[in-house]
C-alpha cells in the first residue's frame, strides 16, 4: 500500500543500527556480526527491488559489507562450514545484484563471485558427500551460472553448467534408489528442480517430501514450497490446499 515501502525501509535501517550496537558492545561475538550481516542482507535485498535514486549504490555497498564480516567470521574459523556457507552465500548474492544491474565492469565481477561462491560449495559437498543441503548448494550454484552464460551468448559454458546440475540430480535419484529416502533428499531436489524451471517435478519432490517425517518447522516450509510450485504449474487447488 502507499507508505508501506517507506516504512519497510525504516524498519529494515533501525533493525540494522540495533545490531550495529549490540556488535559494538561486543565485539568479539560471532553471533552478533552474523545478525549484522543478516540484517545487511535484507536491507540489501530490500532496496535492490525498491528502485529509488541512491537505493542501487546503498544495495550495494550493504552486500559488500556482508560479504566482508562473513569472510571475516570465516577467517576466525576456518573449520567452520557453517562460515564457509555464509560466504558463498554472500558470494552468490553480490554476483547476482552486479549481473542484474549490468554496469560496466560489472558481468566480469559477478562472473568472479559465481566461481568463488561454487568453488566453496564444491569444497563444502567434497568433505561431507552425503549432504543433500551442501548438494543443492552446489546445483543452485550451477543453475546461476547457467542463467549467466546463457545472457552473455556463452552457450557453451551454459550448457555446461546445465549438465553439472543435472549430475546432481541424477545422484540424488540414485540415492533413492539406494534407500536414502530422507524428507530433505526430496526438499534438496525439489529446490534444485525449481531453480531450473521445472516445477512440474519440483511439486513430486516436494510432495514426496511431505510423506516422510520432518520436524513441524521443515514442514512448513516445505508446504510453502509445494504452494509456490503449485502456482507456477497453474494447480490452483493444491496450492490452496498448502
Amino acid at each position: 500500500q502507499s507508505g508501506d515501502a517507506e516504512l519497510a525501509l525504516g524498519y529494515f535501517e533501525r533493525g540494522l543500527k540495533i545490531r550495529e550496537e549490540l556488535r559494538a558492545a561486543n565485539p568479539q561475538s560471532a553471533d552478533a556480526a552474523r545478525n549484522v550481516s543478516e540484517s545487511l542482507n535484507q536491507l540489501s535485498d530490500f532496496l535492490s527491488q525498491h528502485g529509488q535514486s541512491g537505493d542501487a549504490e546503498q544495495a550495494l555497498g550493504h552486500f559488500e559489507r556482508d560479504l566482508k564480516i562473513s569472510e571475516e567470521l570465516l577467517s576466525a574459523n576456518p573449520q567452520s562450514a557453517r562460515a564457509a556457507r555464509d560466504v558463498s552465500v554472500s558470494l552468490n548474492k553480490l554476483g547476482d545484484f552486479l549481473a542484474k544491474r549490468g554496469q560496466s565492469g560489472d558481468a566480469e565481477h559477478a562472473l568472479g563471485y559465481f566461481e568463488r561462491s561454487l568453488e566453496i560449495k564444491e569444497g563444502l559437498l567434497s568433505a561431507n558427500p552425503q549432504s543433500a543441503q551442501a548438494a543443492r548448494d552446489v546445483s543452485v550454484s550451477h543453475v546461476a551460472m547457467y542463467h549467466f552464460h546463457l545472457r552473455h551468448g556463452n552457450a557453451e559454458a551454459a550448457n555446461t553448467h546445465l549438465s553439472q546440475c543435472f549430475a546432481i540430480l541424477d545422484n540424488f535419484a540414485q540415492a533413492e534408489a539406494k534407500g536414502f529416502t530422507e524428507a530433505a533428499l526430496y526438499y534438496q531436489r525439489g529446490e534444485s528442480q525449481f531453480a531450473l524451471g521445472r516445477f512440474k517435478e519440483a511439486f513430486d519432490s516436494f510432495t514426496r517430501a511431505l510423506q516422510r517425517p520432518q520436524a513441524a518447522e521443515a514442514e512448513e516450509f516445505t508446504r510453502l514450497r509445494l504452494a509456490e510450485a503449485a502456482l507456477t504449474n497453474r494447480n490452483f487447488d493444491a496450492a490452496i490446499a498448502n
